[in-house]
């Protein structure tokens, strides 16, 4: 996983893990934003609609916090998920071509 990604999921997990139940989620256009810049760098060429564009980073996001969880449920030795990278890159790629 890239160190910006990974960067950034750790951050939104942390957030969302100590966020108040009764907080107000006007942070979540700001984290959108955040993310849209890091999906830019990586995808430059890709051009797809903003909803689509909006609705695969909601996916990359899920999936990368997913084995965010999962990694540290499993300890400090996990493995990382290489069967779920590649089809997180598969998909991605064929979505964005």
């Amino acid at each position: 996983m890239d160190a910006l990604w990974e960067s950034a999921i750790r951050s939104t997990f942390e957030i969302l893990l100590n966020l108040p139940a009764d907080a107000e989620l006007s942070w979540q256009r700001e984290m959108l934003s955040a993310w849209y810049e890091i999906w830019s760098r990586y995808f430059p060429n890709s051009k797809p609609r903003r909803r689509r564009s909006i609705d695969l980073m909601h996916y990359t996001v899920s999936t990368l916090a997913g084995l965010a969880a999962t990694q540290m449920l499993e300890g400090a030795g996990a493995p990382l998920r290489a069967t779920e990278l590649r089809f997180l890159k598969e998909t991605l790629v064929r979505e964005l071509a």
